[in-house]
């Protein structure tokens, strides 16, 4: 027995030292990958740019910490970001864990139409699933009291946004589509949405939810969104909606749909809704002389016939609805105008 505790501790010396061993190497394989990318990416003519970068998180994890991190696009974009750090477990390395609040800039280039943009978020996280070859599988975001101005007429705040995309949908699934396919699930999550004051929305300044569920048909190229973004819809790209649901003031929306680009840039689509509150919504867009008060009326008597009673006693109507001619329509109302997008 006096032999136990002299070899329980030289066990221990040469575990620690072998972990110890363990972590250094990896950290080292991880400061030499983002080396690799970051050249990958000059390359590609992407200049990755940041004032520190180092791998801490000894014993246990893997963290990668940028300082300050900025990235020039060929095509003349800049981006200039808050810290970032990426941190995965010693024993999981191929899944990330992102975290980055703080104000994010977009600079178009100099002769661009489109104004910068600024994005800021209380709270930044996110997940990020790779597989064995270092490619991404899933990607999953969570910002909170987010607020982004620039890109329209007037600020626009919103409470949460969830993006999910690959294998994020299901949870860090290990497959969920096809390798070989071009269909790539997403899902969207939207709470407590302030439009921009300059639009004047019909049915009140605040979106109180929206969650939208489907496919992205079609392969995205890396790049700009005013040239990725229309390429990719006249390639045939379309957003499958499976499941979409809006409250909107007095509206209740449920429905799917496709979605792409027309040739002026604005949302081009059309789906089927069930919707709620038909009555309080076509009285709003009178209201705000979107619809002529008796082509309103009639509107109201047309609805309601069409209408039925739900299990909870509620009137719903089925219509469908449009994205056209740079105007969203649900059944025969405009709801609101579609402007161009890049």
């Amino acid at each position: 027995m006096r032999y136990v505790f002299p070899v329980l501790l030289v066990a221990l010396v040469l575990f620690g030292s072998f972990w110890a061993g363990i972590w250094w190497w990896s950290a080292l394989q991880v400061e030499e990958q983002f080396l690799q990318w970051q050249a990958q990416q000059a390359a590609e003519g992407r200049v990755l740019d940041y004032t520190d970068m180092k791998v801490v998180g000894f014993p246990s994890h893997l963290r990668l910490k940028i300082d300050e991190p900025s990235m020039l696009d060929a095509t003349g974009w800049r981006w200039n970001g808050a810290d970032l750090t990426a941190e995965a477990p010693l024993w999981q390395p191929r899944q990330l864990h992102l975290t980055f609040p703080g104000t994010h800039t977009f600079q178009p280039p100099e002769n661009s139409p489109l104004a910068p943009l600024e994005l800021a978020a209380a709270t930044a996280e996110g997940q990020l699933w790779l597989d064995r070859r270092g490619r991404l599988e899933g990607l999953r975001l969570d910002l909170r009291r987010l607020a982004l101005a620039g890109y329209f007429n007037g600020g626009t705040k919103a409470e949460s946004l969830l993006i999910g995309w690959g294998n994020a949908v299901e949870e860090g699934a290990a497959t969920v589509a096809d390798s070989d396919s071009d269909l790539v699930p997403f899902v969207l999550a939207i709470d407590e949405l302030e439009l921009p004051s300059a639009a004047e929305p019909p049915l009140g300044p605040s979106l109180q939810q929206l969650r939208a569920r489907g496919n992205l048909d079609g392969l995205l190229e890396f790049g700009p969104p005013e040239t990725v973004l229309p390429s990719w819809a006249e390639r045939g790209g379309q957003v499958q909606l499976d499941e979409v649901q809006l409250t909107w003031g007095p509206l209740r929306l449920e429905g799917d749909g496709n979605l792409t680009l027309d040739q002026e840039r604005r949302p081009l689509g059309a789906g089927h809704a069930r919707i709620f509150g038909f009555e309080e919504t076509v009285n709003a867009l009178a209201e705000a002389d979107l619809v002529k008060q008796d082509v309103a009326g009639l509107a109201r008597l047309a609805l309601l016939a069409m209408s039925s009673e739900n299990s909870q006693g509620r009137r719903q109507i089925e219509v469908p609805i449009t994205a056209q001619n740079g105007i969203l329509r649900v059944g025969p109302l405009p709801l609101l105008p579609l402007p161009r997008l890049f």
